[in-house]
């Protein structure tokens, strides 16, 4: 196997990671059967004119299943966490006691629950194009390495396969991940 070849295989890797990686993001963010810190960890904050994640300025618990409680480490920040949590548009309504702020999530619906299953199958499409474009792309680079005499025919050959290979494995992930997640929200 040549040099170039094995490069390829490291980038092709290295790129199909990253999709996998931001729908895990996404799916953290979906509700499922319990409540999550991960649903509002990520939430931006702007606190004296600088943005900042949730999970860097308070802790975040759930001590029960519909329940997240937010603890700031710095009780000024209690409006903008409140704030920066409406504006994220999670559908849930900020409880702030003066101390902490609490989110009580919703008895999930029939509907509702079909509706974030939709919502997940919809990032999970996206994530799964955004493989095949990869896939796409270092096949190209492929093309263009044949053509210049970098590889030979039996070698782009080779190479080909090895990359759908990643892909397949990417795409039978998200198809995990999606599963998984799909169970956890249509858990009662």
């Amino acid at each position: 196997m040549s040099l170039a070849l094995d490069n390829i295989y490291q980038e092709v890797k290295k790129a199909m990671v990253k999709p996998i990686l931001v729908l895990e993001d996404e799916f953290k963010k979906v509700r499922g059967a319990k409540a999550s810190p991960a649903m509002v960890e990520n939430v931006k904050i702007e606190v004296d004119q600088k943005v900042v994640l949730l999970k860097n300025i308070a802790s975040i618990s759930t001590p029960d299943a519909r329940t997240i409680v937010i603890s700031p480490w710095e009780p000024k920040t209690l409006a903008v966490i409140e704030k920066g949590i409406l504006k994220e548009n999670l559908n849930l309504n900020p409880q702030n006691d003066g101390r902490i702020i609490k989110l009580i999530l919703p008895q999930l619906t029939e509907e509702t629950r079909k509706d974030l299953v939709k919502l997940i199958k919809q990032k999970s499409e996206e994530g799964k194009v955004a493989i095949r474009n990869i896939r796409r792309d270092f096949i190209e680079k492929l093309k263009k390495m044949e053509k210049d005499g970098d590889i030979s025919e039996d070698e782009y050959d080779e190479g080909e396969k090895k990359i759908q290979e990643f892909t397949d494995k990417a795409i039978k992930k998200i198809d995990e991940m999606f599963k998984e997640k799909e169970k956890d929200i249509m858990t009662i």
